[in-house]
Parts: C-alpha cells; sequence; structure tokens
C-alpha cells in the first residue's frame, strides 16, 4: 500500500516472526501491533484514498487469493521505510492465512482512513496509556545558575533534590512512548525514565512541543550526530515552530541531516497515537519566535491538560474553570507562587498567573474538581519546589496537587 504524499511506512518483521509459528492468533496479534506501531510513527493512509479506492484494495485481495491459492503459499510484500531500517521484506505466510492477513492490512487501510477526529481511542480492555512527570522546574530548571542563596544550595550540593524543566512522558502499552516537550536536561531526565520503566530512544515515537522558549525545545539537540545521531524521530509543532527549527540553525541542521522529521500540527485538530489522542490548544504567551499551545492528552478512560505557560487565564480563548470539569488532571503553569518573587526586575515583562491567582480563581469549584490541578513549570524562586515549605503546605491543604517527578497518572 502506498498513497498520499507521506506514504506508508510498514513494520513487517511483526509477520515475519509470528509467521514461525504457522499460528493465525499470532499472526493476528502481529497485525494489530503494526496498525499501533503505524500511527505511532505518524504515517497515515490519506481518507481520500481510503474512502476513493475501497473496491481497488479488496480487488486486490481477490486476485492475490485466487492466484495464490493456485501455488499453494500467498507471497505478501510490504514496502519498508522507517527509522533504522529500510527495506523490502518479503513475507511468506501459508495458504490457509493469506486471505485473512490481507484482510487484516484492508481492514487497517480503512480503518487507519480516520487518523484524526473521526476515530475512537481504542478501550482500556485493549489498550493502555500512562502519563510520567520528567520534570516540574521552569525553563532554566532547579537551581538556576548563578543562584547560590540558601534555596539553591542545597540542591548543588544533592543533585536529586533538584530538576530540570517541566517535561512529559506518555507511555502507550508499556513499550514505546512520546515525550511533551524536550528540555535542555533531556540526557538527565530520560536516564530517570529509564530507571523507572526501561524504555531508551530506541522506543521513542513522537516529541510533542509546545513552543520555542529554551526549556521546551533546546533538548533537541541531543539528537544530532554529536550525541544520539537519531533518525527520522517524529517532532510534532505548530507551522510557526516548525517553520522556525527548519529556518535557523542548530536545528535546521537536525532537519536537513535527518535526526528529526517535523510534523506540523493544526490548533484544535486530534491526533491519534494509539491508545491516546493528542489535541494542540493555542494559548496567549510571549510568541517570539512561535506560537504557543497547550496539550489535551486523552486516553481510553481519562483526559489530561499539559498546559505549562500562558500569559494570564483571563486571556486565553477558553474558560479555566469549565475545562477542568471535562479533565481528569491538569498540569499548569506555576512559574511564579506570587508576583513578588523577582526583586529588581519587572514581572510584568515575564507575564504568567500566579499560583495565587489560579487559586483565587479556582477557589469556589469543588474540591474534588479543584484536586484535578497539578502546579508544574515552578522557577526556581518559587516555594513550592520545596514539599516542605508553608506554601506547599498551603496548596496541598486547599485540594490542589503539586507536580513531582516520577508522578503517573493512568489515562
Amino acid at each position: 500500500f502506498s498513497a498520499g504524499k507521506n506514504g506508508v511506512t510498514c513494520t513487517a518483521e511483526r509477520f515475519a516472526r509470528a509467521n514461525e509459528t504457522g499460528n493465525l492468533k499470532n499472526v493476528t496479534n502481529a497485525a494489530g501491533s503494526v496498525v499501533d506501531d503505524l500511527a505511532h510513527v505518524g504515517f497515515l493512509i490519506t481518507k481520500k484514498f481510503c474512502l476513493s479506492y475501497p473496491n481497488g484494495i479488496f480487488s486486490t485481495i481477490k486476485v492475490v487469493s485466487e492466484r495464490e491459492s493456485r501455488s499453494g503459499v500467498a507471497s505478501l510484500k510490504l514496502p519498508v521505510s522507517f527509522a533504522r531500517r529500510g527495506s523490502v521484506l518479503a513475507v511468506r505466510v501459508n495458504q490457509d492465512l493469506s486471505m485473512n492477513v490481507l484482510l487484516l492490512l484492508a481492514l487497517f487501510a480503512v480503518s487507519s482512513a480516520a487518523f484524526s477526529e473521526d476515530v475512537a481511542l481504542p478501550s482500556s480492555s485493549a489498550s493502555r496509556a500512562v502519563l510520567h512527570v520528567l520534570g516540574v522546574a521552569q525553563d532554566a530548571g532547579y537551581p538556576q545558575i548563578n543562584c547560590y542563596e540558601p534555596r539553591c544550595l542545597p540542591v548543588w550540593a544533592q543533585p536529586e533534590l533538584g530538576s530540570g524543566a517541566s517535561m512529559l512522558a506518555l507511555v502507550v502499552d508499556g513499550r514505546r512512548f512520546h515525550l511533551f516537550d524536550a528540555a535542555p536536561t533531556l540526557p538527565h531526565q530520560l536516564y530517570q525514565f529509564w530507571t523507572k520503566t526501561g524504555l531508551t530512544l530506541s522506543d521513542l515515537e513522537g516529541i510533542w512541543l509546545t513552543h520555542a522558549h529554551m526549556g521546551h525545545y533546546a533538548g533537541l539537540l541531543h539528537f544530532g550526530k554529536e550525541a544520539a545521531s537519531t533518525y527520522a524521530v517524529p517532532v510534532h509543532a505548530m507551522p510557526r515552530m516548525a517553520a522556525f527549527l527548519a529556518r535557523n540553525g542548530p536545528w535546521s541542521q537536525l532537519v536537513s541531516a535527518q535526526n528529526i522529521v517535523v510534523h506540523q500540527l493544526t490548533a484544535n485538530r486530534p491526533v491519534l497515537i494509539g491508545a491516546a489522542k493528542v489535541t494542540p490548544w493555542l494559548v496567549p504567551h510571549r510568541d517570539e519566535f512561535s506560537e504557543t499551545v497547550g496539550y489535551l492528552i486523552e486516553g481510553p478512560d481519562k483526559r489530561a491538560v499539559y498546559l505549562p505557560d500562558i500569559d494570564k487565564w483571563q486571556k486565553w480563548d477558553q474558560d479555566l474553570v469549565a475545562m477542568l470539569k471535562t479533565v481528569d488532571v491538569a498540569l499548569l503553569d506555576a512559574t511564579f507562587f506570587s508576583g513578588d518573587e523577582l526583586p529588581g526586575r519587572d514581572i510584568a515583562l515575564i507575564p504568567h498567573p500566579t499560583v495565587l491567582e489560579s487559586m483565587a480563581l479556582l477557589k469556589s469549584l469543588p474540591r474534588p474538581v479543584r484536586s484535578r490541578v497539578v502546579f508544574t513549570h515552578m522557577n526556581h524562586t518559587n516555594p513550592l519546589l520545596d514539599p516542605g515549605s508553608k506554601e506547599t503546605q498551603s496548596v496541598l491543604a486547599l485540594g490542589f496537587q503539586i507536580a513531582r517527578i516520577g508522578d503517573r497518572f493512568d489515562l
């Protein structure tokens, strides 16, 4: 199968392994894995192709089935073009399996036509999605450069007390993951993630960027030839963000060398990634180089929002209170606890809703709804970074949550 400008990528090796047993159930399961994998690496069969040529698909099945029934064996060749491999793999299956395998592929082609908001998520019994917190600090991390004050000195001495910039990982079915943002301290954060899940860069199937401020995309540098030297890692970004990466070094080298492949997003248009669905929401922020988005991340059972940066809730075209009533987890901007954290600097030039402002806006909500709020993206001046601070205790007492590295949310 090949259609549309993106074509089709298929990990056909799963069929080869399954066919060694000659077991139809294994082949069926392998086909399901291929369908899942295709969705995750971001390639698709376009709606136009699937809706325009369904008869051609089934005619091909009929012709191949009749032809191979005479020879006693079915030979199925699938184009393979994916990261770390590039060849044509011939998969031979027994005659009694040929029709079943071809039907599975045709069903995949038709179902892939709705690689967007039209596709329902898999049931929780079939798939699983888990959101992991990899970082909770503002862009520059905690502690920040040149901070030798009492709040920072213990963290310099015990790095495990600190944090890299705000970042999430979405693990799908326990065997692959997507990153939300790419922090400058990405290697350390991925190491911590590996100790919990055993997943490595070879299991990474996509990166979803929120915007072009240092803590959210600088980690892409680690995918270049000086470091991991990856091949064709999908990076999902809004149009201005995608253009920024393509036109400005050193990011443009990642694009030209195909260390990453940038996929443009459209605001409010969902993208299905196996057991989850991701929708970018535009939010008002200091958009010097790119748009800024938050992400709605939907699993089989629950919905989460990741919104680490926004100027003010009142500037957003969505109502925060109404939004909270529709989700189960909301990881929200908590850059500053209050407006007096940066003496000598005009905080109006770096606008964010303070934690005090956000809590005041949400205080009338029932406690179960308030508990859906998880504050993240905390500046190194924010006392919420200290689990023992009185500010931390006051926030928890009101029913709100504070993100910590290692937190996980089943979706």
